[in-house]
């Protein structure tokens, strides 16, 4: 279907996304699952970067 070099991108905004509306629906408290959150975004642009520069 999409290749993961293609969507991890779109996963990693996703996540980043999700984790700013948390945030600012919290008022601005940090929780775990904001920072849960920014890590899978992390992790996945991490990842989409390997594939596209280093592989």
């Amino acid at each position: 279907m999409f290749e993961p070099v293609n969507l991890f991108p779109f996963i990693a905004l996703a996540f980043l996304l999700a984790s700013a509306f948390r945030w600012a629906r919290n008022g601005g408290r940090w929780e775990v699952s904001i920072r849960i959150w920014l890590m899978m975004a992390a992790i996945f642009a991490i990842v989409a970067a390997w594939l596209r520069f280093l592989r």
